[in-house]
């Protein structure tokens, strides 16, 4: 019964299917055999090994079994005493080559694939046969002339011979046998040299006749001159090949020596073949690796978006399908119309069961599971079936009896129109029979039928459940969408009317239903809607969702991004103050210890180190401040940070001013620093206020509090420049500024010299360099005071 059950699921034509993937006829030869196996422990293993062949294919390129034949019957020849032929070797070797290109990359990386290495570890490339047969011959299947020493003597000699006949042959071609040739060429008959001569001159070319043409005007003719030579040739000729032979029966011999090796290796490579058709199969199936429950888990099986394999994947409609394990009934009986789906349905679920048993992927969604089970047995009718055959009540009579005989409780059974083909009544009470005996047996069911009172039997019985196929009435053609929990409606009236039957036929017919059937027929409509708008609901819910969801998690990384900045900037923050601090501590070192070598502005150094003191009070607190937590608030938007608006830095509650700005980052001038942070991290205190204009000869940018960072000496005088650049210089040291950018432009060079000579001499200048791309290049000068 299991057996007619995989014709009826029709596996056989799956099986070919999964033979076209195969690259050799070993391989081929184990899918057209492919059965399933009936235990977790085999299944699970099965599942394992095409996970990691998949994976193995998208990693690698490459036809790696390219050239591989199923040579077990020439093996098997060679080992009872047949001497092989040059192809036959030829294949042998090219197969042992395929089984060493596929052993090297799978156990190059076989913590990868564990179980594909355990085959690959299986194979043995049987290097000496492989490497003595690739030495013997060539890739035409000619014998080297390497092969043997004594090869290489005869052919030699045989060659030398060769040349002795042509050139007296050639003599004769030109000489005495000239003019009585049919043709001035040397050709071979019977192993021979002969010359084609006419036949009224064959007295002129005395020799042996070999063969004579069809017409009788040419005879071919070994002249006498060369049959001595012709004889030792030919003598050579049987030489060569019986050493031919005895090589070819020598590489024979090493082919039966290591023919048990070489029939294991060709059975693994089948079994690697095999495997890899599986995860190709899959592939182009877009299908996936099912879950196995471990044994003792009570038999189900649960399918989302489940496709039919042979069907065209462009059209075919995926259904959901749950029984068993895991679900509150272990009887599913589908009620629709005819051609509604419901025998593909019954298909599609025993192929799944088989193909997720003989270790295939299966095309469903993700999260596919089932329990194995021991056996399916399938009564499936072909009225609507790719076979189109018709099967009576007393056939599907004996199925069943068949099925009820073999079936535990850990099978699975299939039975598509269940109770058709005889009286309705007396087939509804005989359905309803059966699936109750399948029920109590606690036998995993799904069985289809056309009786109303099934779907009441359904409804009424625990542990069996509804479900039904859609007639779209306005097309007059079947959804193949399957619901689980509703029975299924006949639609007939409806079918008849939308095919024009007249309304007074359909209403009598109307008439003569049972009330009860009319009204629930009604209810079921009602309920199909009010199902059909609530799954649209939880659609459009599970989407909102979703994007709340997206929104959710966007705002989250969007707060950890702000935290973590937020951090970031804090300790550069804090790392640019300390350093403030230790810059402000040297700059007044290097003024005290130069005034005290000038012996005067004691009192200037001393005002100075109380300015001092303040701005280090000032960067002490914000060091100590570095911590505060500030609240979210919304970014300024760009267009509001224009140069010279009031901003604060959250991260160091300090306030600063814009000075440039766009999308992403704004560029702050904040005490004595210059920062450029995101834009997301400041807040708009102030707009900009209009300023006063610029006294002549003032182009310090800042002040004495907020320290000079840039002054603009283009258009001065040298006198006047180098006045202004020891203020700006005196003015830095006092502030703490660590450098300062001086922009003199190019002109003639002379201020540009005097800047940078008079930054040479200066005491507290470390260094300086001219400015970089964006800092306006040699037209400017930045200096370091630490």
């Amino acid at each position: 019964m299991r057996q007619k059950s995989l014709h009826l699921l029709e596996f056989d034509k799956l099986r070919a299917r999964l033979a076209d993937q195969t690259v050799f006829g070993g391989g081929r030869e184990q899918a057209l055999a492919l059965v399933p196996a009936w235990s977790a422990d085999e299944v699970a293993a099965a599942q394992s090994l095409t996970r990691q062949a998949r994976d193995f294919l998208e990693r690698r390129t490459g036809l790696l079994l390219d050239g591989a034949h199923d040579m077990r019957l020439e093996v098997e020849s060679a080992a009872r005493g047949k001497m092989l032929l040059p192809r036959e070797l030829l294949e042998l070797r090219d197969t042992l080559a395929a089984a060493r290109r596929v052993k090297r990359p799978i156990l190059r990386d076989a913590p990868r694939w564990p179980d594909l290495a355990v085959l690959a570890e299986r194979l043995d490339p049987c290097s000496a046969v492989h490497d003595a047969i690739h030495e013997a011959l060539d890739d035409e299947g000619e014998v080297q002339d390497s092969a043997s020493a004594e090869l290489r003597r005869v052919r030699r000699k045989k060659r030398v011979v060769h040349d002795r006949i042509v050139r007296q042959m050639e003599g004769l071609l030109r000489g005495s046998a000239a003019g009585h040739l049919q043709e001035s060429l040397i050709t071979l008959r019977d192993g021979r040299y002969v010359l084609p001569v006419k036949s009224d001159f064959r007295s002129r070319v005395p020799g042996v006749v070999h063969d004579v043409s069809d017409s009788g005007q040419t005879v071919f003719v070994e002249p006498m001159a060369v049959v001595e030579l012709g004889n030792e040739h030919r003598q050579l000729v049987l030489e060569e090949r019986k050493e031919v032979e005895r090589i070819l029966r020598e590489l024979s011999r090493r082919v039966a020596d290591a023919a048990v090796e070489l029939v294991a290796t060709i059975d693994q490579l089948a079994t690697i073949d095999l495997t890899f058709a599986k995860a190709r199969f899959g592939a182009s199936m877009r299908a996936v690796t099912p879950d196995i429950d471990p044994a003792g888990t009570r038999p189900g099986l649960r399918f989302d978006a489940a496709r039919h394999p042979l069907l065209d994947p462009e059209t075919v409609v995926p259904v959901d399908v749950r029984v068993g394990s895991g679900e509150d009934y272990h009887v599913l009986v589908i009620t629709g119309p005819n051609t509604g789906g419901k025998t593909v349905t019954l298909k599609t679920i025993g192929l799944f069961v088989v193909m997720a048993q003989s270790g295939l992927q299966i095309p469903a969604a993700e999260g596919a599971r089932l329990a194995v089970f021991d056996g399916v047995f399938a009564d499936i009718g072909d009225e609507q079936s790719i076979e189109q055959s018709l099967s009576t009540f007393s056939g599907h009579l004996t199925n069943i009896i068949a099925v009820l005989e073999q079936a535990g409780p850990t099978s699975l059974v299939l039975l598509d129109e269940l109770g058709a083909g005889t009286d309705p009544a007396e087939g509804a009470a005989l359905a309803g029979s059966i699936l109750d005996r399948l029920r109590l047996d606690d036998i995993t069911t799904v069985a289809s039928t056309h009786y109303t009172e099934l779907k009441t039997f359904a409804d009424a019985t625990p542990g069996v459940a509804n479900a039904s196929v859609e007639f779209d009435v306005a097309s007059l053609a079947p959804t193949y969408e399957l619901t689980i929990g509703l029975p299924g409606r006949s639609n007939a009236l409806a079918i008849a009317e939308r095919l024009g039957l007249p309304l007074s036929i359909i209403e009598a017919a109307r008439q003569g239903l049972d009330l009860s059937d009319v009204e629930m027929e009604d209810l079921l409509a009602e309920i199909r809607d009010a199902r059909r708008k609530a799954t649209e609901d939880r659609v459009v819910a599970t989407e909102q969702r979703q994007r709340a969801d997206a929104w959710a998690a966007r705002l989250e990384r969007a707060l950890r991004d702000i935290e973590e900045q937020r951090a970031e900037l804090l300790n550069t923050a804090r790392r640019q103050a300390e350093g403030e601090l230790d810059t402000a501590r040297r700059a007044i070192r290097k003024l005290m210890e130069r005034a005290e070598r000038a012996g005067s502005g004691r009192e200037a150094l001393k005002e100075a180190r109380a300015q001092l003191d303040a701005q280090v009070e000032t960067l002490e607190e914000i060091v100590a401040e570095r911590e505060a937590a500030e609240p979210i608030v919304a970014p300024p938007e760009p267009g509001e940070l224009v140069p010279g608006a009031r901003v604060r830095l959250r991260a160091l509650g300090a306030e600063g001013e814009v000075l440039e700005a766009d999308e992403d980052e704004v560029t702050l001038q904040l005490g004595a620093m210059r920062m450029q942070v995101p834009l997301a991290d400041v807040e708009l205190v102030a707009a900009p206020v209009a300023e006063a204009p610029r006294s002549a000869g003032r182009h310090l940018v800042g002040d004495v509090q907020t320290s000079p960072m840039e002054l603009d000496l283009r258009g001065m005088r040298v006198e006047e420049s180098l006045s202004q650049l020891e203020e700006m210089l005196d003015r830095a040291l006092l502030s703490g500024t660590p450098f300062v950018r001086v922009i003199h432009g190019h002109g003639t060079g002379a201020l540009k010299k005097a800047v940078r000579d008079t930054l040479r001499r200066h005491p507290s200048v470390t260094r300086h360099r001219a400015g970089e791309r964006g800092e306006g290049g040699d037209g400017a000068t930045v200096i370091y005071f630490d």
